[in-house]
């Protein structure tokens, strides 16, 4: 077993086939929203990731056909995390959720996000979180084409 996956998470599946880690969030239930330990997780994982020479890519993606609602709101508003949440949404320098973006952006090799089983090469070290919401743009283009609702994409 890989070093990374030998690590146990709560919130995600961590596996590494060929020298390629394959990350995925799961909380279904939840349509895979961003819980302060999923963040937490996410974030050890890029870090353990960053410092493996060994792998050549990563994968990153959601159980059950749904990549990430978001934040969970429900964690957020939650009266044990109302203090942490409003001081992480307020504070002047890099916040929690920033941060949870921001550290793939870091990784010396590619990150992949994957939506509906398609994986989305990037041709630059773009931030996979941007490549997310163009992930849901291309997918959801022939439905806005239809409806008469256009959208620019500016890169």
């Amino acid at each position: 077993m890989h070093a990374i996956a030998a690590y146990q998470y709560e919130t995600l599946q961590v596996s590494v086939t060929d020298n390629i880690a394959n990350v995925t969030i799961n909380r279904p239930e939840k349509k895979n929203a961003m819980s302060f330990k999923v963040v937490e997780e996410l974030i050890a994982v890029a870090e353990r990731v960053s410092k493996d020479k060994a792998l050549r890519a990563v994968i990153l993606n959601g159980a059950e056909g749904t990549f990430c609602a978001g934040i969970d709101l429900g964690d957020l508003n939650h009266p044990k995390n109302q203090a942490f949440a409003f001081w992480e949404l307020v504070k002047p320098w890099q916040s929690l959720f920033q941060r949870v973006c921001l550290v793939w952006r870091d990784v010396q090799y590619q990150s992949l996000p994957c939506l509906k089983g398609i994986v989305l090469v990037q041709v630059y070290n773009w931030h996979w979180l941007a490549m997310c919401v163009l992930a849901v743009l291309i997918v959801n283009y022939p439905l806005w084409r239809r409806s008469g609702a256009w959208c620019q994409i500016w890169a």
